[in-house]
């Protein structure tokens, strides 16, 4: 698994050059979203030692909230990705949960609405999303698992050493506003 922060620049600002950077990229189709590969082991030191070159380039760090998580979902289909597992914050405390444990048996039969409902009902209740977790059909046809989380990581299965496009991070970063 490789681990991706996501990011956005302005698109105001000046091309970026990911040669900037001393790590592997992954671009959405704009490449004004983009991840930056990581080293869970070496984050904080990471950040640091690019921080002065997000701020000079108007780049912002992304986040997921329940709400992009939501519209992610709903949309997932016409994105290629196949939703297989979701984690929330302090999830073994609701161990015996009839709600999460309902959620969870939706997805052998993948009933995105039942899913949805059971999911509103669930951050409605006070559930936080802590990741999701999908197998992602890429660009060459072959699927890759992928999990997105809250913190706006995402970790990929993939073997490819060549800049990669995801398309689906385009839509992770700006949201519903993105035309699918």
């Amino acid at each position: 698994m490789q681990i991706y922060k996501l990011f956005s620049q302005s698109p105001y600002a000046k091309k970026l050059r990911f040669s900037d950077f001393s790590t592997r990229v992954i671009t959405g189709d704009s490449e004004v979203a983009f991840g930056l590969r990581v080293e869970p082991e070496h984050y904080r030191e990471f950040m640091n030692s690019i921080s002065n070159h997000l701020l000079k380039n108007k780049i912002s760090q992304h986040i997921m909230t329940d709400f992009k998580f939501i519209e992610f979902i709903r949309q997932s289909r016409k994105l290629n990705f196949e939703l297989t597992d979701i984690l929330f914050y302090n999830e073994e405390q609701y161990g015996n949960d009839e709600l999460i444990s309902e959620l969870k048996e939706n997805f052998w039969d993948f009933n995105l609405e039942q899913i949805l409902v059971l999911l509103d009902e669930a951050i409605n209740n006070g559930y936080k999303i802590f990741s999701i977790t999908g197998n992602f059909q890429n660009s060459k046809g072959e699927y890759e698992q992928i999990k997105i989380y809250a913190n706006g990581t995402l970790s990929i299965e993939n073997n490819f050493d060549e800049v990669s496009k995801y398309p689906i991070i385009d839509y992770l970063i700006k949201g519903p506003e993105v035309l699918l």
